[in-house]
């Protein structure tokens, strides 16, 4: 989910009438209408659209939550297939190597010898493979809690916001009912206070996402140190497969 996207759809809630206030209270008359009056009936209108508003907002965030959840699925499910087609071919170049082997034996102690690194090969593949999957699940795993446990601090931060524009437009309303209140005064109050929701709203955005980035960064160590640690492994016991079989011809 794009971090400007969010806050432009929050914006938006409330963008309309911020717009419109701007330009009513500098006229003290407007079409004949006090100033006073067509600035807290834009207020009276935006607080009447804001329930709206909101839920337009909510369901825009929710279908690219929904999205990127669909997105990310989909990628993993295209690097599984890769993954899968990639083994395959790999088993099929191993099964030939298997069967030159097994033709370049000329005695029984060789042919034992053949046998001993066909399985100890095919054992060191199943182990490596085996923990590389693991590695991976376990990346994908926490990289959903990740995700999941940033939507709430956005949703969160989000709610937050909608309880400051909404104060700020009951603080407002409020004012509004004072015939003799200074328009300009209920003006500059109301916008400060949507600036300073806004600027919150960007804080703990920005908060989540630095948490995130460096969580995210931290997963994808620990993935690349556990498949490292696997494919070390894996070199390790086919370099020792390789030094007795080729004892066992004499290459040694």
């Amino acid at each position: 989910m794009k971090n400007t996207i969010v806050l432009l759809l929050l914006i938006g809630l409330c963008a309309p009438v911020v717009a419109r206030a701007q330009n009513t209270t500098d006229r003290p008359v407007r079409d004949g209408v006090p100033g006073r009056e067509v600035f807290c009936a834009r207020l009276e209108q935006m607080s009447e659209n804001m329930a709206a508003r909101h839920a337009e907002a909510s369901d825009k965030l929710k279908e690219r939550y929904d999205q990127a959840l669909a997105n990310r699925s989909d990628r993993w499910g295209d690097r599984d297939s890769e993954r899968d087609e990639k083994r395959d071919a790999a088993n099929d170049r191993r099964e030939d190597t298997y069967a030159k082997l097994r033709d370049r034996a000329q005695t029984d102690e060789q042919e034992q010898a053949v046998e001993d690194f066909i399985a100890a090969v095919d054992e060191a593949i199943a182990e490596r493979r085996a923990a590389i999957d693991a590695a991976v699940d376990a990346a994908r795993a926490s990289r959903d809690a990740l995700a999941e446990s940033r939507r709430d601090g956005v949703d969160s931060a989000v709610d937050e916001y909608k309880a400051a524009v909404e104060e700020a437009l009951r603080v407002a309303l409020a004012a509004c009912d004072d015939e003799d209140a200074d328009v300009a005064a209920i003006k500059e109050e109301f916008m400060a206070a949507l600036q300073a929701a806004k600027e919150a709203f960007r804080s703990a955005r920005e908060g989540h996402k630095g948490d995130f980035d460096g969580d995210a960064a931290t997963i994808r160590e620990e993935r690349k140190a556990a498949i490292k640690a696997a494919v070390d492994a894996f070199r390790a016991a086919v370099a020792a497969a390789k030094e007795t079989l080729k004892a066992a011809f004499g290459e040694a």
